[in-house]
């Protein structure tokens, strides 16, 4: 339970970076609304898919080192 609360926090704060970024760049004609949600998505993805990442990278270490 403590891993998927911090896969949301790590994606969310990700997500929360990209959207205030985003909104800087619609504001000053930068780009265009597509450009944010990908934006958005890639960064939550990235901040998931990296707290994941971890997470394993700490199991597979602490087998290694059971052993």
């Amino acid at each position: 339970m403590k891993t998927l609360v911090a896969y949301i926090i790590c994606g969310m704060s990700s997500l929360f970076m990209a959207l205030w970024i985003g909104n800087d760049l619609l504001e000053y004609g930068y780009s265009t609304y597509g450009h944010v949600l990908f934006l958005s998505l890639f960064s939550f993805l990235t901040g998931a898919f990296s707290m994941l990442a971890t997470d394993k990278y700490w199991w597979l270490t602490e087998e290694v080192s059971d052993e």
